[in-house]
């Protein structure tokens, strides 16, 4: 009888060992999943950083196109009011000279520049505001 109750026992412990050995390999998987999906987690938040700025990049560069168009189109009206003295082509340019302060204060608000960015942005400033008054 009591060897019975030995064996009995032996196979509880190899029972409780191997549920033991069960739950440390689960444990570990989990383990490794939580560690990946926080790697993924990661690079979703890289990316979509890296949307943002790409979208920011186009805004600016969509601002820029147009800064560079109104004083393409500013200046060419400028000279056909020079040579024509019409006043709907002044109201004209007056009109598109309007739409050049906002856009470079646009500009200027969007983010660090380096030097000569900034030297840049001050002579358009500057230009633009002698266009204006």
């Amino acid at each position: 009888m009591l060897e019975c109750f030995f064996e009995r026992g032996s196979r509880l412990e190899t029972l409780h060992s191997l549920r033991t050995k069960g739950l440390a390999v689960v444990l570990v998987l989990l383990a490794f999943e939580i560690v990946i999906l926080g790697c993924l987690y990661l690079q979703i938040e890289q990316a979509e950083t890296e949307a943002r700025h790409e979208e920011k990049l186009r805004d600016i560069a969509a601002h820029t196109v147009k800064l560079g168009r109104l004083l393409w189109d500013s200046r060419r009206l400028l000279n056909r009011y020079l040579s024509a003295r019409d006043q709907t082509i002044l109201d004209a340019y007056r009109r598109l000279s309007a739409e050049l302060p906002p856009t470079v204060d646009w500009l200027k608000a969007q983010g660090d520049f380096n030097n000569e960015q900034k030297l840049v942005f001050l002579r358009i400033d500057k230009k633009v505001n002698q266009c204006s008054e």
